[in-house]
């Protein structure tokens, strides 16, 4: 076995599929993955690869490998564990590039949902075409980072339509004059399995919708550490609330 050959087998890569396994075989037929196995990977029968679906993460072997398809066979599989609380990003609508940016790295902390909203100040509109390419940057994300779970990306027209989150849901939002610090706040995450962490646009909240948020109850907090960018703001408090609870 070649040097290259070794290093793929010490970092096997994992694959999303977006169906489950019958029968505990799988058929990868013509488009993107079979093309990947077949003229980028190259796998011959009986190799190893690692998958996950929107339920499961499975080990399997290539049982064969045909001109039009690759059989798998499954030697594992089983239903991962995530982090709590889970946590909704509930994102103004910003520059195409930044939001790119907002999914690389919010992802392979496991944030597995994003909510971008139109705020007041928000000066891009989102196409069909935009949330497509959305979705493939957080799936191959995905893969890349190994967090095993399908990103799930919703739009809604405006911050009160983003707010209508389940009982479930502590929520929380971000503004560089909030009254609350962030930091003091974290032992409430742990009360809830879900938290909405709201952030707005470049220039921050319109006078409205921080009356829209006083109104709903929601706290709205800072991070004393300093005022960022709204592409980093949901990142930088995501991850104190992994790495604090």
């Amino acid at each position: 076995m070649n040097f290259c050959k070794l290093l793929y087998y010490i970092f096997m890569p994992i694959f999303f599929i977006d169906k489950d396994a019958e029968d505990r075989e799988i058929t990868i037929e013509k488009g993107d993955l079979f093309h990947h196995f077949n003229n980028v990977l190259r796998v011959h029968k009986g190799e190893e690869i690692r998958l996950f679906s929107k339920k499961f993460v499975y080990k399997v072997f290539v049982k064969e490998k045909l001109p039009d398809k690759i059989l798998l066979q499954v030697m594992e599989n089983f239903a991962p564990d995530f982090p709590l609380p889970e946590i909704f990003l509930v994102q103004s609508i910003i520059e195409r590039n930044s939001l790119e940016e907002v999914l690389r790295l919010n992802i392979p902390i496991f944030v597995r949902n994003f909510i971008l909203f139109g705020a007041k100040r928000s000066n891009f509109i989102i196409t069909e075409k935009n949330l497509s390419r959305f979705q493939k940057i957080a799936l191959s994300v995905a893969e890349q980072s190994e967090v095993c779970f399908f990103p799930e990306i919703k739009v809604s027209k405006n911050l009160e339509e983003a707010l209508n989150v389940s009982e479930e849901n502590f929520v929380i939002a971000l503004h560089p004059q909030g009254k609350e610090n962030f930091k003091d706040l974290i032992p409430k995450f742990k009360e809830f399995k879900n938290t909405s962490i709201v952030i707005g646009p470049e220039g921050g909240f319109a006078e409205g919708e921080l009356q829209t948020l006083e109104r709903i109850g929601i706290p709205i907090a800072s991070i004393k550490t300093g005022i960022f960018r709204s592409d980093l703001a949901g990142f930088v408090a995501s991850l104190l609330v992994r790495q604090l609870i």
